[in-house]
């Protein structure tokens, strides 16, 4: 803050590795300081505005610590589920009763999303994109998920349990683009909900199809199996 320019709020953001380490040397110093009996650390991430409660509840942090990089779903050809987004490109389509993304990456598959009224049913097989329904607020289309296995990560790489609730609003901006703004929560994890920082999709108008990728297929030079130069 400053005389002229002041903040309406914070997004702390988590990197697995470096943020553990500089956790120990805050406990460190703390327990060079003072005669402390017990420790307990309470780490958020996310969005934080003036006022608000920390998020992460303390039992997520055992869950932390056990991840490891090798544990990321995508790094083992596994849906990277929602709202995490896999580097390629994708396509909306929308019918009179849905919407479908299609994903060009991510095991090259692909999300439904009823357009038809209906409600999150009471049973629920849990699934890597779970069960999405959609409808409008004026020119925001938005995406309501429940449903989820606990399989997935989530940016940042955060763990989550079957009760993940993620809201996605899709805003197209007036060059064609798409803003992007989610909002997850799950009661066993964190204390209330929380925000993903925005983030703009790009409309890619030259590229008329989605490519065929599919995960750590063997790159095979069939030109040379063939003998063919």
């Amino acid at each position: 803050w400053s005389s002229d320019v002041c903040s309406s709020d914070l997004h702390l953001e988590h990197y697995p590795g470096m943020t553990e380490r500089s956790l120990e040397a805050i406990l460190d110093e703390a327990e060079r300081r003072w005669p402390l009996a017990a420790v307990r650390v309470v780490h958020r991430v996310g969005r934080m505005a003036p006022g608000e409660q920390i998020v992460l509840k303390p039992e997520a942090e055992a869950l932390m610590k056990k991840r490891m990089a090798a544990d990321d779903p995508e790094a083992r050809c596994l849906p990277t589920g929602v709202p995490r987004q896999a580097p390629y490109p994708w396509r909306m389509l929308q019918t009179a009763t849905h919407v479908f993304i299609l994903f060009e990456g991510n095991i090259h598959s692909y999300r439904q999303i009823f357009m038809d009224g209906r409600k999150h049913p009471d049973y629920l097989d849990p699934t890597w994109y779970g069960h999405s329904i959609g409808y409008w607020e004026k020119d925001t289309f938005v995406v309501d998920t429940i449903g989820f296995n606990d399989k997935t990560e989530l940016p940042g790489g955060y763990r989550h349990t079957e009760s993940l609730h993620v809201v996605e609003r899709f805003k197209k901006l007036p060059n064609g683009n798409l803003e992007y703004e989610v909002t997850v929560e799950d009661p066993n994890v964190w204390v209330s909900p929380w925000k993903i920082p925005v983030r703009t999709f790009t409309r890619r108008p030259e590229a008329e199809w989605v490519d065929e990728f599919v995960c750590d297929a063997p790159k095979v030079d069939y030109q040379k199996l063939l003998g063919k130069e």
